[in-house]
């Protein structure tokens, strides 16, 4: 197996060796190798910046990890796991450890005091975020239990969505006047999903209950159907980004004898999206619905701008587009004036005699984005998809509020081609926009 073969281009990846959760945008998790017969892992951090004695100190608070397996199955490992904070005042270049009682993602900085949350799970009961607060940022007390959720119980009447056993990588943000908090939903092992894990959105509200503050859910969404995980949030000027961990799809065989493995999603960008209220969707489970004024918001997410420099070769027209040979692409498409029956579909990673192909499938009329997810557009509304292939990185966004990561594994070196098929929608009424390659 070539290190190559599968490798991407334009998402981030490690020279070598597993690596999977990002910690902030320079810090993430990677395994390279194991030194002198020990173990030795951080978990997932986060990272903030303090101006003491006139001077920047930067903050990076994780789990030191000296013992293996951990996972919520397994029976617990006394004292395999501590919360670390790391401090530095030249921004990295010699950091120094120290150990604290408790530390996790933050979930926001106030004027005097600053908070954390603590995801977690209990066997046989179910999942909890806890909310510590400091002073200082080396001593945390706790102050209470946000969320505290039934492992298998729905997360509202009408949702489709059961909570799973446990919790891990919270954040907390707000978009506007709405709060929301990301979470990674790990599943019992029936679960469907890859790898039983779930990356979750939860808007609502604070409210206080017996004076201790909680977290009351009013709509929430996944963030990205496929396989990213493990996201951790950072503001860019006044743009909310997450970045998240791709993980491997392919057999153990493959994975062991390309001698690397997992790379980073590229960059995304959250946001709040209005519309007038449809009467198609008022019970949709993603919608905040304001019947006063006659609007209902949800979490959008989209490629972030950024992602737009690595562009190369621009192909103009669909005839170009089916003449492209290539293992990586990114296509941009508004396709308008739509009745709702529509099907159209993008191949790529396609032999020549299509005996290996990759399908993309926006079906309007069953509202679903295939590989087989849930519905993503409104009644009469334009469709408008960004799709990325990076060698075996496949990412798909449809109308700024759909995220779906994948990965994939030809076999044949031929499969680079691609094609479209509309049916018999006019194709004047897309506007088509490809670019062959990616920057690296």
């Amino acid at each position: 197996m070539s290190f190559t073969r599968f490798r991407p281009t334009s998402h981030f990846v490690t020279p070598h060796s597993w690596s999977n959760d990002p910690c902030d945008l320079f810090c993430y998790q990677w395994n390279p190798r194991t030194h002198e017969g020990i173990h030795l892992e951080s978990f997932s951090g986060s990272v903030i910046s303090r101006l003491i004695d006139g001077k920047k100190v930067l903050f990076l608070f994780y789990t030191s990890i000296s013992a293996l397996p951990i996972h919520w199955p397994k029976e617990y490992i006394e004292g395999c796991g501590s919360q670390s904070v790391a401090f530095s005042t030249d921004f990295g270049r010699s950091p120094l450890r120290v150990e604290i009682a408790n530390s996790s993602k933050f979930l926001g900085i106030g004027e005097t005091t600053d908070y954390m949350m603590v995801a977690s799970g209990e066997k046989q009961r179910g999942s909890h975020l806890h909310l510590y607060s400091s002073n200082n940022l080396l001593d945390w007390d706790f102050q209470s239990t946000i969320l505290d959720v039934q492992v298998g119980a729905p997360v509202s009447p009408s949702s489709d969505f059961k909570w799973g056993k446990n919790f891990e990588c919270a954040s907390f943000f707000s978009i506007g006047e709405k709060n929301y908090i990301a979470v990674e939903v790990e599943e019992d092992f029936d679960s469907k999903r890859h790898n039983s894990h779930c990356t979750l959105w939860l808007c609502g509200d604070f409210v206080l209950e017996n004076g201790k503050p909680r977290f009351k859910i009013t709509s929430h969404g996944v963030i990205d159907y496929g396989i990213l995980y493990a996201i951790r949030l950072f503001r860019d000027e006044e743009r909310l980004l997450q970045l998240g961990w791709a993980g491997e799809a392919a057999k153990p065989k493959v994975v062991k004898e390309q001698a690397w493995a997992g790379c980073l999603g590229h960059p995304q960008e959250l946001s709040r999206i209005s519309t007038p209220t449809s009467q198609a969707i008022l019970n949709d489970d993603i919608w905040n619905v304001d019947h006063k004024s006659g609007t209902m918001t949800t979490l959008g997410v989209r490629p972030a701008p950024q992602v737009s420099r690595l562009r190369s070769k621009k192909i103009t027209s669909l005839r170009e587009f089916s003449r492209l040979r290539s293992d990586k692409f990114e296509v941009k498409a508004d396709f308008r004036n739509i009745y709702g029956s529509e099907k159209f579909i993008l191949n790529g990673r396609q032999s020549p005699s299509y005996e290996e192909v990759t399908k993309i499938i926006f079906d309007v009329w069953e509202g679903r984005i295939i590989v087989d997810r849930r519905k993503s557009i409104l009644p009469g509304e334009d469709l408008k998809v960004r799709v990325f292939v990076d060698n075996s990185v496949v990412e798909v966004f449809a109308n700024d509020r759909f995220a779906l990561t994948s990965r994939i594994y030809p076999s044949l070196a031929a499969s680079v081609g691609v094609s479209y098929y509309f049916g018999r929608f006019d194709t004047e009424n897309v506007v088509f926009h490809c670019w062959k390659g990616h920057k690296d």
